[in-house]
């Protein structure tokens, strides 16, 4: 028992484990040793409560000292980038393919437009994605 309660202590941050472990498992050692002495249904409620402690303890150790500003943040920002781009690639193709049916390009047939297309779509993917490659560089 003494070693799931090691484990479980592994739940707690680094340094609240640095500064309480040793106390915490003593006074389980001695209390355990003080429950075994009382009987088996003594001993199995109180190791099954401080299973349950560790665990709540342990989760709400971590969930106090995370704070989750900064990855909420980060969500809306991407999502608001993502939308600004599929609102600029929009724009784009819309107005390539308002150009295309303007141009000489009129006179071709269907597929040769929609080669035309694809090509610029893909102009634009690459011009994106090279944009993005160089943003996640100059954050490093």
């Amino acid at each position: 028992m003494r070693r799931v309660y090691q484990l479980l202590l592994g739940l707690y941050p680094t340094e609240y484990r640095r500064q309480f472990a040793d106390e915490m498992l003593a006074v389980f050692a001695q209390t355990a040793e003080e429950r075994r002495r009382e009987g088996w249904f003594a001993y199995a409620r109180f190791a099954m409560g401080e299973c349950i402690g560790l665990l709540g303890g342990g989760f709400g150790e971590q969930r106090s000292r995370t704070s989750l500003a900064a990855p909420l943040g980060g969500i809306a920002l991407a999502a608001a980038l993502h939308s600004g781009f599929y609102v600029i690639s929009s724009k784009i193709l819309s107005a390539t393919s308002i150009a295309v049916e303007r141009s000489s390009a009129a006179a071709m047939d269907d597929p040769a437009k929609f080669v035309l297309l694809v090509a610029a779509s893909l102009l634009w993917l690459l011009v994106s994605v090279l944009l993005s490659v160089r943003l996640m560089h100059r954050r490093r």
